[in-house]
């Protein structure tokens, strides 16, 4: 009778033990991930993820808390782009965008409104800009292309009614200006 009585207690402690065991061997909720972290030194102010991989730069030359420059980068540290005031009057004028492998891919620039991109500028794989697209009108949508060779344009094409597609070409020719020989303008002055 008296092993009766133990019986329930020990089954109750067994299956205390039983489920401590259980919970033991089940996976852990996932840790909450390392909280992101700022780094200022100087004008440079870097945010890192929790995993310590930087995610934003930015660069405030005169320390105003006005930044000139903010640079985006990937997880896997990679720059993607980068926003830059380039006159100092705190309005971002500078947008690069970058590919895969760092190189810049497009460039944009406001020439005509603050803070707004008129101007893209695309690069040649082998240096300098092999095409430009302007928004001239200022409604978000370009209007007007320019393609280029050898840092000269070679063709303008203009969206003249709206509708987003080029209607009007002017070509130019882009082969490298002949040279001529001086021409003489004044006969030589006698030696006496």
């Amino acid at each position: 009778a008296a092993l009766e009585a133990l019986a329930p207690r020990a089954a109750r402690a067994w299956g205390l033990a039983a489920g401590v065991a259980m919970a033991a061997c089940r996976p852990s909720r996932p840790s909450p991930s390392p909280s992101p972290y700022l780094v200022q030194k100087g004008p440079y102010q870097a945010l890192y993820d929790g995993g310590g991989r930087l995610q934003r730069l930015l660069y405030d030359p005169k320390g105003r808390g006005k930044a000139q420059l903010l640079a985006f980068y990937a997880p896997d540290g990679r720059l993607l782009r980068a926003e830059i005031d380039t006159d100092g009057d705190d309005v971002v004028d500078r947008w690069e965008f970058f590919d895969a492998n760092g190189s810049v891919e497009k460039v944009g620039l406001a020439r005509c409104r603050p803070g707004q991109a008129d101007e893209w500028w695309f690069p040649a794989d082998a240096g300098g800009i092999v095409r430009v697209e302007r928004d001239e009108d200022g409604d978000g949508r370009v209007d007007h292309w320019i393609q280029r060779a050898r840092a000269q344009i070679v063709l303008e094409e203009f969206d003249t009614d709206g509708d987003g597609r080029p209607d009007q070409r002017v070509a130019r020719d882009a082969s490298p200006p002949t040279r001529r020989p001086c021409a003489r303008v004044a006969a030589p002055i006698p030696r006496r």
